[in-house]
């Protein structure tokens, strides 16, 4: 009896091993992010370590476990090769186009290809997918408490009022001194993490105590992810909200119903109450502002600028700043060129190339980046996850069918970036929005295979 208990314990410690182990190389997708490959003669020691080893260590993987290469051949997986398509199109336009684009830009194909069959894998392995979520979300709310944590201190110590719109700090990365998130990117997160407790909550059968207590870092984590004031994620904030009311009225058996009223109300009330406070003595509400222009040095950068006066303007951005951003123009500019030859691209970071700026729209940046095809195929892939993830949202609100927390958090967080997609490259790109994802899409493919539907 005690050697078959010591096998049976033996043999979880060594899928525990092996589970974090392959946890590990996932993790590794995120150490290249926010370094550009075109500045690589630039790059300390870090950087290079950091940009090189999702490539080296992965490969390393694959080499040592020779036998996942049969796995490719074994069943067609129709999303795997639409995603696979995608990046390698891409990959030869840049070759393609090497008088107008960078050569080097074709390393953000080989990024984005790397994860991809990485995680195509373990497309059958639910639990081994789900582990890597987990690690990201883990990883995720560390960057994001690193970040935030940085505000506050400075809040505390220079005794000012901040308003979160805007603020960059080339000191948050003070050993590569890059620079920061913008504040959409802090919401980004914020808000990836405030959906993701709100499905734990929902689903979780543990004591109370440990509810309440991740009731308590949703609501905080929500609030101030309202509070960088990004129009894009206050408005996917609303889109969740009310589908968190639908939950509230169509799942009166949950457990943890109790919850969803004051994850949808106190973050408003919370946000509106700062608001009010630093509007209040509008001589000292100061906000830290974001310089576009990444060749500032650090010496030229003010933290806090005191040429804006609160009182002058109901709103925080700039006076003759439009309300899209100026997207129309960009996405005219970018319609413009791609129409000249509309089935070539251009390839990676051509939008950079073309019109100096961001398309801010995950479809036009595949068409000027991979022409009409590309369009195509990132429409298809966006198509595929929108409707799986529509199914199971509608499975779990109407058909009340039950999903653990992780599985019910990909459901959410795809229509998530799909929308912000809309307004931002997002999944087009090597990016936290592309890795989440892919992740969270074939974790929606494998409970939509499970599952039966209408």
């Amino acid at each position: 009896m005690k050697n078959i208990l010591g096998n049976i314990y033996k043999k979880k410690l060594t899928e525990s091993k092996k589970k974090i182990y392959l946890g590990f190389f996932w993790l590794l997708c995120f150490a290249a992010l926010n370094l550009n490959p075109e500045e690589i003669n630039n790059m300390n020691s870090t950087q290079l370590l950091r940009i090189a080893s999702p490539l080296v260590l992965i490969l390393f993987f694959f080499i040592y476990n020779f036998n996942y290469k049969i796995i490719f051949f074994q069943k067609i997986n129709v999303n795997f090769y639409l995603f696979i398509t995608y990046f390698f199109l891409l990959i030869f336009f840049t070759l393609w186009n090497v008088n107008i684009n960078s050569f080097l830009n074709i390393y953000w194909g080989l990024l984005m290809v790397v994860p991809i069959l990485y995680i195509f894998v373990f497309q059958n392995d639910s639990d081994q997918l789900k582990f890597f979520l987990l690690l990201s979300l883990l990883l995720l709310f560390s960057i994001f408490s690193y970040y935030f944590l940085k505000i506050v201190i400075s809040m505390i110590l220079l005794k000012k009022v901040i308003h979160l719109y805007g603020i960059s700090d080339p000191n948050f990365f003070s050993i590569t001194n890059e620079i920061s998130p913008r504040s959409s990117g802090l919401s980004r997160m914020a808000i990836i993490i405030y959906i993701s407790l709100s499905c734990y909550l929902v689903t979780d059968r543990r004591k109370f105590y440990v509810k309440s207590s991740a009731c308590f870092f949703a609501i905080i984590i929500g609030t101030i992810g309202l509070l960088f004031q990004s129009r894009t994620m206050n408005f996917i904030f609303l889109i969740f909200t009310i589908l968190l009311t639908l939950i509230y009225f169509n799942r009166k058996s949950l457990i943890n119903r109790k919850f969803i009223f004051f994850l949808i109300i106190t973050p408003i009330i919370l946000t509106n109450i700062y608001n009010y406070y630093a509007f209040q003595n509008t001589s000292d509400a100061q906000y830290l502002k974001y310089y576009d222009n990444h060749y500032n040095s650090e010496k030229n950068f003010n933290l806090f600028d005191k040429s804006k006066n609160i009182a002058k303007n109901s709103i925080i951005r700039e006076s003759d700043e439009n309300f899209s951003s100026s997207r129309f123009d960009i996405w005219r500019k970018t319609i413009e060129i791609s129409k000249k030859n509309i089935l070539i691209g251009y390839g990676f970071q051509s939008d950079r190339k073309l019109i100096n700026e961001s398309t801010h729209n995950v479809y036009l940046y595949s068409l000027i980046c991979g022409g009409l095809i590309s369009a195509l195929l990132i429409i298809l892939i966006s198509l595929r996850g929108a409707w799986v993830s529509l199914m199971i949202i509608i499975n779990f609100l109407f058909l009340k069918k039950n999903y653990d927390s992780l599985a019910l958090i990909s459901a959410f967080l795809v229509p998530l970036f799909l929308q912000r997609g809309t307004l931002e490259n997002s999944y087009g790109i090597y990016s936290i929005d592309f890795l989440f994802f892919i992740i969270c899409f074939f974790i929606n493919e494998i409970n939509y295979k499970k599952k039966l539907f209408i």
